[in-house]
């Protein structure tokens, strides 16, 4: 197994253990915004959460379906990466919002609307190894992993993984920005 389809995976089972760890939550509907304050209280103080709730659309009402504590802006503070699905739209649409800490404040560094199929937990969040990597299912076995940090001032993003089924092949390619490596496998259905 290539290094990045192991990431991959680890990955995959990260954001699984996280959506299976959220016991008080009802299946399949996310939580609101008093549920996820209560999680995010052992890595946030009180002003913090107020930063992150003050950023949340006002005046429409939304679920959090996913989330991560991790620093991605190598500062040696806590950052949040979150998936959020707006109520009554007709959009099949979570929104990811990415937070740094900076001074003391949790300020919102990025928007990014992404379409899901089925369900919203099919756009998730995770915070390692110092990148925010969001996961979106673009079909029944098509995906696509972004990692993103912060530097500088600016969102950068930092590599992507794409997986894509064609008929019984599978396809996958890995690009660093960073290094400006890229990789390709083709997958046959029996391995």
């Amino acid at each position: 197994m290539t290094t990045m389809t192991a990431r991959t995976l680890r990955i995959l089972a990260a954001l699984a253990l996280l959506w299976g760890a959220s016991t008080d939550v009802h299946a399949q509907s996310g939580m609101d915004f008093a549920e996820f304050t209560r999680r995010i209280e052992p890595y946030f103080a009180e002003d913090l959460v107020a930063d992150v709730k003050e950023a949340m659309p006002q005046g429409s009402q939304y679920r959090i379906w996913g989330w991560d504590v991790g620093d991605y802006s190598g500062d040696g503070y806590y950052d949040l990466a979150m998936s959020v699905n707006i109520l009554g739209t007709r959009k099949r649409e979570c929104v990811v919002y990415l937070f740094v800490d900076n001074e003391g404040f949790l300020v919102n560094i990025a928007k990014i609307p992404l379409q899901y199929v089925d369900l919203p937990l099919e756009i998730g969040v995770v915070v390692k190894e110092g990148t925010a990597y969001v996961t979106q299912k673009r079909k029944a076995e098509d995906w696509t992993i972004k990692g993103y940090r912060f530097s500088a001032g600016s969102v950068v993003l930092v590599d992507e993984f794409v997986s894509d089924r064609i008929e019984t092949f599978g396809h996958e390619t890995f690009r660093s920005y960073q290094t400006l490596e890229t990789r390709e496998r083709f997958l046959t259905s029996d391995g």
